[in-house]
């Protein structure tokens, strides 16, 4: 995304070093937090528009829910035609680990085929961060992505200053890791 800024736009996109984002791979040096692909392309929105919380939110809204790799980036590939999952998650451990475990077709995060995936993902988050950035400069973003239901009534008691707990933080399926304890209330009818 910042080398097609700075060939489309020039001025201050020729200043920013793209080795500053080098930590991110691996989901910052392999601890497999945030994606790269989102950490950098909301990198790119924080300094190209205003309205970057907005598409920023969106941005990691449509990541959790999309059905990576798509095949727009199949022609630069050297494994086209791979397997899609939807991650549920930004997180990079959650979205490789989903990939890696998808259906009968079980692949190791150290081979080719991983970083192949990777880098498609990436392709497609800045494609779809350039859409956003491309609509909130023409003002006319319209947020797509709401919390699903799966887990949306977790934020009810476990999240706000009026909320009954208040002890949570994050707009993540908080189901992919911690499930629903025995007798939490969502479950007693």
């Amino acid at each position: 995304m910042l080398l097609t800024l700075r060939e489309s736009s020039g001025g201050p996109w020729n200043n920013i070093p793209i080795e500053m984002f080098i930590y991110g791979a691996g989901g910052a040096y392999s601890w497999g937090t945030l994606c790269g692909a989102l950490n950098t392309s909301m990198a790119v929105m924080c300094l190209a528009s205003d309205k970057h919380a907005e598409v920023g939110n969106e941005l990691i809204g449509w990541y959790t829910e999309f059905p990576f790799p798509s095949d727009k980036m199949d022609a630069y590939s050297h494994f086209p035609k791979q397997h899609q999952t939807i991650s549920k998650s930004p997180l990079c451990h959650v979205s490789v680990s989903t990939w890696a475990n998808a259906a009968d077709s079980i692949q190791r995060i150290n081979e080719k085929a991983k970083k192949d995936r990777c880098a498609k993902v990436t392709g497609d988050t800045a494609a779809r961060a350039a859409e956003l950035l491309n609509q909130a400069l023409e003002g006319k973003v319209v947020p797509l992505y709401k919390v699903p239901e799966e887990f949306n009534h977790c934020m009810q008691c476990h999240q706000g200053e009026k909320s009954t707990l208040d002890n949570q933080q994050g707009k993540m399926n908080c189901n992919l890791c911690h499930g629903v304890p025995d007798n939490h209330p969502s479950e007693i009818q």
